[in-house]
């Protein structure tokens, strides 16, 4: 597996709920160390959001543009009898998004590994102006919920989970 395979699964677990996930860490070079560390940087972050907010099903996703469907990535498996669940995933773009008042945590994961992808996300019922904050990044952007209710375009690197904490902006 590649490093950011082994990150992207340790996030889903993560956000899975487990308490913890454990690696093998045979043969591993500085480029798995990185991509952990930038792993479990984001968990440290992201925690109290994932522990203590409530799930939400409004925020959504989509690819602004064409994606390989999962069924090309199912066709590699020789068997889906340990994750049958698998059957019935429907895009390579995951979200799972935590919502508490005005605050909003989307994590999205990009499940292919050969491109990233922009994507569309959209959170409805959101009234004035906000930040788009990205603490693991350092990066923000304004945007408000009139084009948060539309949809923002966003990248997404390849096989990775991003996060995307939108909050009030204060002025």
């Amino acid at each position: 597996n590649p490093p950011e395979a082994i990150a992207l699964e340790t996030i889903d677990n993560f956000l899975t709920g487990y308490a913890a996930s454990l690696i093998y860490w045979f043969n591993f070079d500085y480029r798995y160390y990185t991509r952990m560390t930038e792993a479990n940087r984001k968990m440290a972050l992201y925690e109290e959001q994932v522990r203590t907010w409530p799930r939400d099903n409004t925020v959504r996703v989509e690819a602004a543009a064409p994606v390989i469907s999962p069924e090309h990535i199912r066709a590699w498996l020789a068997s889906s009898k340990l994750c049958p669940e698998i059957e019935s995933i429907t895009s390579t773009i995951q979200l799972q998004a935590y919502r508490q008042d005005q605050r909003l945590l989307a994590a999205v994961g990009n499940f292919w590994e050969k491109s990233p992808v922009f994507i569309k996300l959209s959170a409805p019922d959101l009234s004035g102006d906000y930040l788009l904050l990205q603490p693991h990044r350092g990066q923000y952007r304004r945007t408000s919920g009139t084009e948060l209710a539309a949809g923002i375009k966003l990248y997404l690197p390849a096989l990775t989970w991003e996060f995307f904490l939108l909050e009030p902006d204060q002025g």
